[in-house]
């Protein structure tokens, strides 16, 4: 018991001191834009703050890396993007190695092999934040895909599109940006419509929320009421081929959240056959659940390494992958 106590310790330690060293390097960031929230209901921010965080991360002379925050500077960025000065302006450089948890993501190739290789291919990003997903998807995942991304806050929206170079995604009609609530987007959206679907909120799963609340909770508390509905949706809109996936964030002791992940897990399985669990910080936890059983789900990790390196995703997917200690991951099915 003194063991299991004292590692508990010092885990907990161990992400707090993580944070601090994440807010002591924002307060080093240069502030280039603060605007109001749009949405009144959400509690816990009243501002969009954009920063140049260039000076954490490796940058060209005709680059920078600008981080979109909730609130305030001093919280850890909800998107950092990569931008490239040229004579048009500035575009975006796709980089999934700019959050820890991102280039994770690239697990759901394991199931879609081919990318977006699919003539009617359509995805679904709830969360966009300042759209590094969008950029990253519609460069360098093959094929052609319509995205339809959904933000709550509509201010979000727009200090990405004047700093982060969101409007890009927006120009060709490959993206088709919303201004919605999560949850009510999924329940009124046709069966069957998309082949992805990520969940992206950074402050817990759809799964975990009020209905009423999605959105409007603090990164770091995980929500209190399950619901299966969401997770109906969430089934119902992916065709046969798709995948789900959901990041849980939160700055809670172990305990609470390997809770809030297992509420989840069993909501899921309501509905899908099996979904995997992958911790991938101490703070990010990925869930993926396919519309159709895996037929050797101990082979997850090696399908998604060497789909994302037939596909020239430009992410070394196994190196990260065996880093992660092998009880990272577990399948419920």
């Amino acid at each position: 018991m003194r063991l299991v106590y004292g590692s508990a310790v010092a885990l907990s330690l161990a992400v707090g001191l993580t944070i601090l060293i994440q807010r002591r390097r924002a307060r080093g960031s240069r502030v280039l834009a603060v605007l109001p929230s749009a949405v009144s209901r959400v509690g816990w921010y009243r501002h969009i703050v954009v920063t140049d965080c260039s000076h954490q991360f490796a940058c060209n002379s005709s680059e920078v890396v600008r981080g979109l925050h909730l609130g305030s500077a001093e919280n850890p960025p909800e998107s950092l993007v990569r931008l490239r000065k040229t004579e048009a302006g500035w575009i975006a450089v796709p980089d999934l190695t700019l959050k820890s948890y991102s280039p994770f993501t690239l697990v759901a190739f394991a199931w879609l092999e081919d990318g977006f290789a699919y003539e009617d291919a359509r995805a679904l990003l709830i969360g966009v934040a300042g759209g590094s997903l969008l950029h990253f998807w519609r460069s360098c995942v093959p094929g052609s895909v319509c995205i339809d991304a959904v933000e709550l806050d509509a201010a979000v929206l727009q200090a990405a599109r004047s700093y982060l170079a969101l409007d890009s995604c927006e120009r060709d009609g490959q993206v088709r940006c919303h201004v919605a609530d999560g949850a009510a987007y999924v329940r009124g959206a046709e069966d069957e419509v998309y082949d992805l679907v990520v969940c992206d909120l950074d402050m817990g799963s759809l799964l975990d929320q009020p209905r009423e609340a999605i959105g409007a909770t603090r990164p770091g508390q995980l929500g209190g009421r399950h619901m299966s509905e969401p997770a109906r949706h969430l089934y119902r809109v992916l065709t046969s081929r798709g995948v789900l996936v959901l990041n849980m964030y939160s700055e809670e002791p172990l305990a609470e959240r390997m809770q809030a992940v297992l509420t989840s897990v069993r909501s899921l399985r309501r509905f899908f056959p099996e979904v995997h669990v992958l911790r991938v910080s101490q703070s990010n936890t990925l869930l993926f659940a396919p519309v159709e059983r895996s037929a050797d789900p101990t082979q997850l990790f090696s399908r998604a390494a060497s789909s994302a390196e037939r596909l020239g995703l430009g992410v070394d997917l196994g190196r990260l992958l065996q880093q992660l200690p092998s009880n990272r991951h577990q399948c419920y099915n």
